[in-house]
C-alpha cells in the first residue's frame, strides 16, 4: 500500500514539473529540432534530386527536351543544369512532397521556441506585477513605521531582519574572508559578498555619473559589478533609473564574533526599470 502510495504521488507530480519546466523544456525541443530539420533536408535532398530527374527523362521522353545527360550527373554545373531546366516554379512542383518531413520538423522547432518565448514572457509579467505589488507594500510598510513610531522603530525593524539573514551566512564563507575585505549581504536579495564600504560607495557614486552622462537605466547586477557582488539570477531583471535613484543604507551586524556590513537601499530596484523611461 506505501508502494503504492508513493509511484501514486510520483506519477501525480510529473504533469506539474513539466508545468513548472516548460519553457527549458521547449526550448531543449527547439534545439533538438533544428538538428533533426537539418538532418531531414540533407537526407530527402537526394530524393528531390530523384524526382528532378524523372521529370527531366519524362520530358525528354515526351521530346520536350533534346538532352538528358545532367541526370547522369552530381557535380555543381550538371545540378545547374537541372535548375534551369526545370525552373523554380517545376521545381517546388516536383520536389514539395520530399520535404514534408522538413517542414513539419522545421515548423516544431519554431513552434517551440514561441511557446517557450510565450510562456517566458508571461511568468516574467506575473512576476513582475507580484513583485511590485511586494515592493510597494514594503515601502508603505516602512514609511508607516516610521511614521506611527518613528526612525528608530524602522531601524530596529531592519536590524532584526538583518541578524536572521546574517544568522544563515555560511561558516565557508566566513572563514574564506579575504584579507581588507567585508563580509557584505545584501538585506534587500540576500545576496552575500566581499567588498568594502568605500567600494560600494564608490559604485554608487559611478552609477549615479552615468546617470548625469545620459543613461538611461542600470540594473542591480551593473551595479554588483561595481561593488564586487556577484551576480543573481534577476539581477538583469531589477534595476534603477535616475528617477527611482540608487542610494545606499549602510547597517552593521554580528555573525558570531564576525561583522557583517549590510546594505538597503532608500528605493529598492524595480522590475520595470526600463519601462519608465
Amino acid at each position: 500500500m506505501n508502494l503504492l502510495t508513493t509511484l501514486t504521488k510520483e506519477i501525480n507530480a510529473i504533469p506539474k514539473a513539466v508545468n513548472a519546466n516548460s519553457p527549458f523544456l521547449l526550448t531543449i525541443t527547439g534545439i533538438i529540432g533544428i538538428g533533426v530539420t537539418v538532418y531531414s533536408a540533407v537526407k530527402q535532398t537526394p530524393l528531390a534530386i530523384d524526382s528532378m530527374d524523372n521529370e527531366i527523362i519524362k520530358r525528354y521522353e515526351d521530346h520536350e527536351i533534346d538532352d538528358m545527360d545532367c541526370c547522369y550527373g552530381t557535380n555543381q554545373e550538371d545540378i545547374k543544369e537541372r535548375f534551369d531546366i526545370l525552373g523554380p516554379k517545376n521545381i517546388v512542383k516536383t520536389c514539395w512532397k520530399c520535404y514534408i518531413p522538413t517542414v513539419l520538423f522545421g515548423g516544431l522547432t519554431i513552434a517551440s521556441f514561441i511557446s517557450s518565448y510565450k510562456i517566458s514572457t508571461k511568468r516574467l509579467t506575473t512576476m513582475t506585477v507580484a513583485y511590485e505589488l511586494t515592493r510597494n507594500m514594503y515601502e508603505n510598510y516602512r514609511r508607516n513605521i516610521i511614521k506611527e513610531s518613528g526612525v528608530k522603530k524602522d531601524i530596529a525593524a531592519r536590524n532584526n531582519m538583518a541578524q536572521e539573514k546574517a544568522n544563515d551566512i555560511s561558516d565557508e564563507t566566513l572563514l574564506a574572508l579575504p584579507e581588507g575585505q567585508n563580509i557584505c549581504l545584501d538585506l534587500f536579495t540576500g545576496n552575500v559578498f566581499y567588498s568594502t564600504r568605500e567600494k560600494i560607495l564608490e559604485g554608487v557614486n559611478h552609477i549615479k555619473d552615468k546617470f548625469l552622462s545620459g543613461e538611461q537605466d542600470v540594473s542591480l547586477n551593473e551595479f554588483y559589478d561595481e561593488i564586487d557582488a556577484n551576480h543573481i539570477g534577476v539581477g538583469d531583471n531589477l534595476g534603477f533609473t535616475p528617477e527611482s535613484n540608487i542610494d545606499i543604507l549602510f547597517g552593521s551586524v554580528l555573525r558570531g564574533s564576525t561583522p557583517i556590513l549590510t546594505i538597503d537601499y532608500y528605493a529598492a530596484p524595480r522590475f520595470d526599470y526600463r519601462n519608465l523611461m
